[in-house]
């Protein structure tokens, strides 16, 4: 009951004054003074939340400590607990097993070349067109980071076969072609070669049965990487994102972009994750993060919890002001000083 104690060490006395979601408890609000308009539920999340019925005044442990407490993120996080906070020892929970990492299988001849035209078509279009990058929301992108990154932009939806992309077509199949949607094309490379390319689907909408971002068939399904591993390592769910922390903190660390919460590191990359000075998790900071967040601690000793002080993920943090490479730097210096 990790917020029940931060509020008695505020100068709180909650009381339980329900059953509702796992004991609800009540107290005068630290903020508007309301008397027990203030609700505590120590049960809801990995340590507790908090609603003001009168000031509206809500959050989690680290905004209580934020908010009451005077505390910065990295003290409050210090406070609450990285473990604790993202559920590491929550008993429902069951330790992952081993983990035995796969080499990386590369894409065939044809399919690389095959991508790699549709890549440099795309990138040559958005080039000419750079505000579509931002048609749903600003990324933060620079043009110097699209032309890094190789973005590109495919402008209407294409089927091509699969095979003139060297995927073999099976017996047993119905579909004979590749679907190649309209959006921003996000290529992956890994030693300079082209890997993987994803696209991130512009008439995407919510509770859309196909996914926001559709992987052409063909490619590898390992982690795309961006900068060099010898760095403070920051881990990150979407492309976009680790490469606007790169175009901002390229300096100070390496992103790394894991393309899906459940994929994982490639044998080669799994070494270099295990020398690494540190590795911030800062994964999208959802219920699917924090769940993942147990797989990565206990498979690599020198990871540490970042997440996000706003937001979901890197780029809404950005959309919120948040200037991410004080975010990044703090987050280094955090761990270095603990270490």
């Amino acid at each position: 009951m990790i917020i029940l104690d931060l509020a008695k060490e505020t100068g709180l006395n909650p009381v339980r004054d329900s059953a509702t979601n796992g004991g609800e408890y009540k107290s005068a609000c630290p903020k508007c003074g309301g008397d027990d308009r203030f609700r505590i539920w120590p049960n809801q999340n990995s340590t507790g939340r908090y609603w003001c019925r009168q000031c509206q005044a809500s959050g989690d442990s680290i905004q209580f400590c934020r908010d009451f407490m005077g505390l910065k993120f990295s003290e409050a996080l210090a406070k609450v607990g990285a473990d604790n906070y993202f559920d590491f020892n929550k008993k429902s929970y069951s330790l992952p097993k081993e983990f035995s990492p796969k080499f990386i299988i590369e894409p065939s001849p044809l399919w690389n070349e095959s991508a790699k035209a549709f890549v440099e078509s795309s990138h040559l279009f958005l080039l000419k067109n750079p505000h579509l990058l931002n048609v749903d929301k600003n990324r933060g992108l620079s043009i110097q980071s699209i032309i890094s990154f190789q973005l590109g932009w495919n402008n209407s939806l294409k089927f091509v076969m699969k095979d003139s992309w060297g995927i073999e077509i099976k017996q047993s199949e119905n579909v004979q072609k590749l679907c190649l949607p309209k959006g921003i094309v996000i290529p992956s490379f890994r030693d300079q070669k082209l890997i993987r390319v994803k696209i991130r689907r512009d008439e995407w909408i919510k509770d859309d049965k196909f996914p926001k971002y559709h992987i052409i068939t063909g490619g590898t399904g390992s982690p795309s990487v961006f900068g060099t591993l010898s760095k403070p390592i920051v881990l990150i769910e979407a492309e976009l994102d680790a490469m606007l922390v790169q175009q901002l903190a390229g300096d100070l660390c390496t992103t790394i972009a894991l393309g899906g919460v459940s994929n994982r590191a490639d044998k080669s990359l799994h070494q270099s994750l295990q020398k690494a000075p540190i590795i911030l998790y800062a994964l999208d900071f959802d219920d699917a993060g924090k769940k993942q967040y147990m797989f990565w601690r206990s498979t690599y000793s020198n990871l540490r919890a970042w997440p996000v002080p706003k937001g979901k993920s890197p780029g809404d943090a950005f959309n919120l002001g948040v200037n991410l490479r004080n975010w990044i730097s703090k987050g280094i210096e955090f761990y270095s000083k603990s270490s």
